[in-house]
This record gives C-alpha cells, sequence and structure tokens, in this order.
C-alpha cells in the first residue's frame, strides 16, 4: 500500500477490504470514495491497513517500562511518557516493512489530553494533599472559595511537546514529525533526501488542549493539509511543497510521544496514534457518539478492563483538599506534602526533611534603565570580569585617541571610576589569565594622523597597586580585536589586523605565550580581508577560530571564515559569505551549535529598495552529518555590530546591536528569545543609539545588561527583571 501509485489505494480496515480514490473537487479540497472490494480483487503484495504506531511501539520499545506508565483518566487508559532516554522508539522497518517510503497521502489519527493549562490556584501558600507525589493534581476542592486566580507562569505553554518523529539516529535529521504546545499543533516533513533541506514545517493554531480529550486527524494529500477536531472543527493549510511521493523511512528511527532528547517529552496522556495510508480516516471514524475519543485502533492494552497493574496509575482525577495556611517546617511526617508561596513564586514538596522548590526557574520580564557608564569618549566595547577577592570590573575601550580608556569597579550597586589607561583609538579588551597572573590586552586601531606605527598593549595586574601596569607591546596594523584562548595547556592571543597601509588584504597574527621569556611571540599567520572579530570555540575534542571579515578594499562582500586546529596550526575548515561581517557569536543550545554573525554594511542594496545598512545577519548550525555550518536563520537588522548570548532561568536569549539604519543612530537593539520549532523571536525592543557592544552580567542574585555608545561618552547599564 504505501508505494502504490497515488489516487488508488486497496486496504484492509480490520477484516473488511476496501478500495480508496481519491477525487479532487475544488482548489483546496478534496474527498475520498470507498468501494467495497471482493475476494477476487487482487492485492497487491504491500503493507496494508492502518498501521497502530502507538502499539507498535508498546510493543517493540525493549525499556517501555521505564519510559511509560498506564494511567486512567474519565475512565479512558492511556500512556504517560516518562523518560527521554528509554522512550517509545523503534526502527521503521517494523512498519514499512515491503516499501521504504512514507504513503504519498494518508491520515493521521491520534487521541491525546494536555496538561500544559493545569487550574491550580494562587493565594498566599497552598497545601496539595494526594495519595501520591507522582499523581498529577488536576481536580481541585477549594476550602476558600474566594481564591480565583492562576499561577499560569509556573507552566510554559510556548514549550513544543513530540507526538510523533521519524528521524535518521545518527544525524539527527528529521523526516516527518508532529508536535504540540497547548494552543498549537505543528507539523513538518523533509521534502527531500538531500542533506541541508529545510524542513516544511505547517501550524495549526487552536485552544484545542485545554484540559480534554482530543481526537485529532491530520489529512495530507499532494500540496494539501486538514486537521479535524473531534470530528467537527477543520481547519484547511497549503504546502508550499507538495508532500513527497518518495519520501523515503530507510534507516530510519520512529519516536513516539518524543525525539530521544531531553527537551521535547510528551508530558500528556496519549491513547491513540494511527497511520492511515491512502485514505481519509475522518470518513472512517466520523460522525461519532463521542467524538473527542472516537477510535480507529486503540491498543488492546489500554481496552482492557483488568485492574491496573502494580505501579501503573488510577485515575487522574484525584480529589485533594487546598488550604490556606502558614508555612511550616518540615519533617517525616509532612512528607508528600506541596505547597506554593506567591510571593517567592515558588513550589515547594516536603521529602520529609526539607523543603525542595519545583519549577523554580527565572523568566525574563522586562528590562529597566539602572545607570550610566561615564566615559572618556566614544565607546566600542565593553569587558565584563572578575578578580577574586578584588570584585567586579568593566573595561570599556574608548575610540577617542588622547582621552583614555576607562576600568570602572563595581562597588554599592554601580559602577565607579577605577583607573584610566592610554589608548589609540581602542577597539577591543581582552580579560585573561595565565597560572596567577591576570592580564588585560587592548586592541588599539590607531589613527590616519598618527605618524607613530600603532601596537597593543597586554597589561598585568598588580596585586600591591590594584592596577593594570604594561607588560608587552604587539606591533598591531589597525587591530580591530585581541582573543585569548588556551589549548592543551598553552596560552594563545589572535589579534584581528584590520588595515596595513591602507590594504585591508593583510596578515593578522596569533601569539603564543612563552613561558621561559614570559611573553607571546609570533606563532601564525593569517591572510584575512578587513578583519573586525575573532572568536575561538571547540565542539567536541575539535578547537576552531572563526574571523569576521569585513572589507577587501573594494567591496564588503567578503567570505568570513572558520579554521580549526590540526597538530598545532589553525587550517581552513569552512569559508562564509558575508556582508560588512563585524562579530561572531558562537553558542550551544540543548547540545546544538550555532554560530551567529553580525552584518553591518552592503555596498550593493537589496533588491527590495532597504538602503545598504538594514541587511540581513544570519545564525548558521553545525551540522554533524556534513561536518559543516549551515544557515538556520536569516535575521533582518540595522548595521550591526555585536551579538550577545545569554540565559535567563531556562531560556537562552540573543540580543543584537543595531547601530544606524541609513539615517540616523537612533535605532532598536532588539532581544530574541529562543522557542524551540520557532527558533529565534523577537521579545523586547531597547532603544539605542549607535549601539557598538553588549555584555550580560549577574551580580549576585541581579542580572544587567551592559551596551557601548560609539557616539557617546555615556554608555548605560539596564537591569533584567525576572519572575
Amino acid at each position: 500500500m504505501f508505494c502504490q501509485q497515488p489516487h488508488s489505494r486497496v486496504i484492509d480496515l480490520f477484516g473488511v477490504t476496501f478500495v480508496v480514490r481519491m477525487q479532487h473537487v475544488t482548489a483546496g479540497q478534496h474527498q475520498f470514495v470507498q468501494e467495497r472490494s471482493s475476494a477476487a480483487d487482487e492485492v497487491p503484495p504491500v503493507d496494508q491497513g492502518p498501521v497502530d504506531l502507538l502499539e507498535t511501539a508498546l510493543m517493540n520499545s525493549q525499556a517501555q517500562s521505564h519510559a511509560t506508565h498506564v494511567v486512567e483518566s474519565y475512565g479512558l487508559r492511556a500512556i504517560n511518557v516518562l523518560s527521554h532516554r528509554h522512550g517509545l522508539t523503534f526502527p521503521a522497518i517494523h512498519i514499512f516493512k515491503h516499501c521504504h517510503f512514507f504513503p504519498e497521502e494518508f491520515s493521521m489519527v491520534f487521541t491525546l489530553k494536555f496538561f500544559h493549562n493545569l487550574p491550580i490556584v494562587q493565594p498566599s501558600i497552598i497545601t496539595l494533599h494526594g495519595d501520591t507525589l507522582q499523581e498529577p493534581a488536576l481536580t481541585l476542592t477549594l476550602e476558600n472559595p474566594s481564591i480565583t486566580k492562576t499561577m499560569q507562569e509556573l507552566f510554559n505553554a510556548r514549550k513544543w511537546e513530540t507526538i510523533l518523529a521519524i528521524e535518521h539516529p545518527n544525524s539527527g535529521n528529521v523526516r516527518f514529525a508532529i508536535h504540540v504546545t497547548r494552543t498549537t499543533l505543528l507539523f513538518e516533513f523533509s521534502p527531500s533526501d538531500r542533506r541541508g533541506t529545510w524542513n516544511e514545517r505547517v501550524r495549526f493554531h487552536n485552544h484545542m488542549f485545554n484540559f480534554q480529550w482530543r481526537t485529532l486527524i491530520l489529512s495530507v494529500t499532494l500540496n494539501h493539509v486538514t486537521l479535524t477536531t473531534d470530528c467537527g472543527a477543520t481547519m484547511s493549510r497549503t504546502l508550499k511543497t507538495p508532500f513527497p511521493a518518495e519520501l523515503s523511512t530507510s534507516s530510519t528511527t520512529v519516536h513516539v510521544g518524543n525525539r530521544g532528547r531531553r527537551k521535547g517529552t510528551f508530558t500528556g496522556l496519549l491513547r491513540q496514534l494511527v497511520l492511515l495510508p491512502g485514505a481519509d480516516a475522518v470518513r472512517i471514524i466520523c460522525p461519532s457518539a463521542n467524538p473527542a475519543t472516537a477510535e480507529l485502533h486503540v491498543p488492546s492494552s489500554l481496552l482492557t478492563a483488568a485492574p491496573l497493574r502494580p505501579g501503573e496509575d488510577g485515575p487522574f482525577e484525584r480529589k485533594l483538599r487546598l488550604t490556606l495556611r502558614e508555612e511550616e517546617s518540615c519533617k517525616m511526617a509532612s512528607a508528600g506534602i506541596v505547597w506554593f508561596d506567591s510571593h517567592r513564586r515558588v513550589i515547594q514538596v516536603c521529602d520529609g526533611k526539607a523543603w525542595v522548590s519545583l519549577y523554580a526557574t527565572k523568566q525574563l520580564s522586562y528590562v529597566e534603565d539602572y545607570g550610566k557608564l561615564l566615559t572618556n569618549g566614544r565607546t566600542r566595547d565593553i569587558e565584563i570580569f572578575r578578580i577574586d577577592s578584588v570584585g567586579l570590573f568593566a573595561a570599556a575601550a574608548s575610540e577617542n585617541s588622547g582621552s583614555g580608556s576607562t576600568i570602572f569597579k563595581w562597588d554599592n550597586g554601580t559602577f565607579h571610576q577605577h583607573q584610566v589607561i592610554s589608548t589609540e583609538h581602542a577597539q577591543k579588551w581582552e580579560f585573561f589569565t595565565i597560572g596567577r597572573d591576570i592580564f588585560l590586552a587592548v586592541a588599539n586601531l590607531g589613527g590616519e594622523k598618527d605618524n607613530r606605527k600603532p601596537s597593543s598593549v597586554v597589561y598585568r595586574w598588580n596585586r600591591r597597586l590594584q592596577l593594570f601596569l604594561p607588560h608587552q607591546h604587539l606591533h598591531t596594523n589597525g587591530a580591530r580585536d585581541v582573543e585569548a584562548f588556551q589549548l592543551q595547556g598553552n596560552t594563545y592571543l589572535v589579534v584581528a589586523n584590520h588595515v596595513k597601509e591602507l590594504n585591508h588584504v593583510t596578515e593578522s597574527i596569533i601569539y603564543k605565550w612563552n613561558c621561559n621569556r614570559r611573553r607571546f611571540e609570533e606563532h601564525q599567520a593569517i591572510v584575512t580581508s578587513g578583519a573586525y572579530d575573532w572568536e575561538f570555540f571547540s565542539v567536541g575534542a575539535f578547537s576552531f577560530l572563526v574571523v569576521a571579515n569585513s572589507f577587501n578594499g573594494s567591496s564588503t562582500h567578503v567570505d568570513s571564515a572558520i579554521y580549526v586546529l590540526q597538530g598545532e596550526r589553525f587550517v581552513l575548515f569552512q569559508s562564509i559569505k558575508t556582508r560588512g561581517a563585524t562579530d561572531w557569536e558562537p553558542f550551544t543550545i540543548d547540545e546544538r551549535h550555532f554560530l551567529a554573525v553580525a552584518n553591518s554594511v552592503s555596498f550593493t542594496p537589496p533588491a527590495s529598495g532597504l538602503s545598504e545598512y538594514v541587511i540581513n545577519s544570519t545564525i548558521y548550525e553545525l551540522d554533524l552529518a556534513q561536518l559543516m555550518f549551515v544557515k538556520f536563520q536569516d535575521i533582518l537588522t540595522y548595521s550591526a555590530t555585536d551579538w550577545e548570548f545569554f540565559t535567563v532561568g531556562d531560556d537562552s536569549f540573543l540580543i543584537v546591536a543595531n547601530s544606524f539604519d541609513g539615517s540616523s543612530n537612533m535605532v532598536d537593539s532588539i532581544i530574541y528569545r529562543w522557542q524551540g520549532y520557532e527558533r529565534f523571536v523577537p521579545v523586547h525592543h531597547l532603544p539605542t543609539i549607535a549601539c557598538a557592544d553588549w555584555e550580560k552580567v549577574d551580580v549576585g542574585e541581579e542580572s544587567f545588561l551592559l551596551f557601548a555608545n560609539a557616539k557617546s561618552k555615556s554608555s548605560s547599564v539596564l537591569r533584567l527583571k525576572v519572575s
């Protein structure tokens, strides 16, 4: 059945054989015609009938007892997935036995109950008394009916959870998947077997998972997708790319209720998951006397009326007593009691000895002005660092020659001037240590009118004077950046030389620390084009250097380059097309490795007519299968000069420094939040002027963002308000 020609299917539906033909009615609509076949009809020797994916997973998952348990809700039994490590997985060949292609036209039927919208109330302190700690509190009896507020912020309804995924186990490339949040269903598939192909994604937005059983039917034919909820409401979408006729499942793995990862496990109940090739399941199971639990095929283990086995849960709808009370001490007699402190916004459970916090994750609420950094000139960079037993510092790199750059120290809740160091159009500070020695290096650009040869300087911390003193001068050529890193016990400095005698194609130098001479010595030269930034990062056992090339003397359309360490030298790993690149930001989310580039200017405006400064900056992800970084997401930026990655609680963020929109330096910088399958989405717009750099710093329980103002002597300190 899976490999028959489209528009004609023969299926064996639990003992009754049907010939199913698909007829197109109008654009965007379709219908299925069924004809009961005779015994004389020839049935092709291929896989036939609906495929119960949930039952197949339960039968084939060796560790299912560790991955799931059977629970009962409103008289219906279902599976609750417990673990991503021992999940419901099996090789796709178990269902695609005769043909290794996913059906071109099909329906997917699944019955589930979602639990992201728990109706829990919010008094000062709540105590929940249940039979066991593992059983969710879903039905509450209020002793105080005046308590009506909810605490939805404890449960993040934006997290994607996976119902079904078919992927390659080695590369992790998704061929087919269905994900849900409390309000959205996401259907994705790979339109091609070629590596690096973007997946097609279709979203259905609907408040359909509000704490009720739901049966959903996803039907796909050619370039049309429909979602039917409880045999009633239907939503349709048109695919940009038709569902492929030959979607290979060879060597793939089927995941039910998760993707084998820590995040994304389905936390609700799953009762039915059936693949029906070549037919519209709506015409088979609808209308239904119980549309919310309409059945095509439910695993036999969930239909039995026998008592639940030991270790399996009884009804989810436990009656609990909720009381308003003062905090009490945690003793053995109080073990299992759960309470919620609305002032601290923390759920805690007594383990018999102490209160243990649950769901105490911080979330970013908003950003507010906190203070100013008054510098001696226009600021290009701010470097945050700590010196043990001394304190927290911020070094501001000032472009103004002669006025010096300022080092600030945090004291009594604000930054105060600690030291001023003479610099020559400073571009970047870099803090690092070698053994017990503490260093601070500055990249000096130098000026066009300077007769002396520009040099960058390495300063060493003097413990007695509590100041940084010059340690070594490095001959540099229009240095834009200096980056320190350590490899195999050795310390290195790499300098981004931007221009030498009006020639932007020049050599940038990697220096290596000589322990005997206590100085940096030239180790390797790499040809760069208007180099603006170097970043060092590691992935497993591999060490990388990436350079932002911005200008070759005639154009900003210049390839930037990633180098990988081989032996003691860095060799070219990959070239990436960039436009006036000024910064790279490497970061990792859930063991996925990314690189974000800030593109600042293009000499050829895009076809849309936008100015040459309003261009895309790009995030790349390391594809382990192809051993290269591939484009992950484009973000429109305004002469971007910096990316900064940071986290608040479990949330990950990127903030971009936007500096110029083609007519003004007054342009918002934007904070983007990682939202899984939705990638990075904008969540906060921050008014900035000629923003050149962002830095995030934690001070005690508080978090701050500092931005460098490249047009003023006043940079800003912002406070992150978290809940």
